[in-house]
């Protein structure tokens, strides 16, 4: 039972890096999806709409046990797309600066 609240836990975390990530419009539509009323969200900035949907998240997984909780956590990301490729071109290089590198090394051999 404790591994099952940890995993919940764990998604929760993930469930804000991936709403933190998104801007303002697609944070709107993400608590629409949530089911976060309309009216809820009139008004607001970002970090306000992010905490109506962190209560409604919070309040639905209270309500729920064991692998519920991680279905329902599972089924709120699917909504939000895979995570964010947070210091990839670090870690791989940019795609798009070496492709100009390459071509500008071929310009120049002609």
């Amino acid at each position: 039972m404790l591994l099952l609240l940890a995993m919940a836990e764990e998604k929760q975390i993930l469930l804000d890096r991936k709403v933190l990530s998104l801007d303002l419009e697609s944070v709107r539509e993400f608590a629409i999806q949530v089911k976060v009323e309309k009216s809820d969200l009139e008004g607001k900035g970002k970090l306000d709409i992010i905490r109506v949907i962190r209560r409604k998240a919070e309040d639905s997984v209270s309500k729920l046990h064991g692998d519920d909780q991680i279905e329902y956590l599972d089924g709120l990301m699917i909504h939000l797309g895979p995570p964010p490729l947070e210091r990839m071109e670090d870690k791989y290089g940019d795609p798009e600066t070496e492709m100009k590198e390459k071509l500008d090394k071929l310009k120049t051999t002609d």
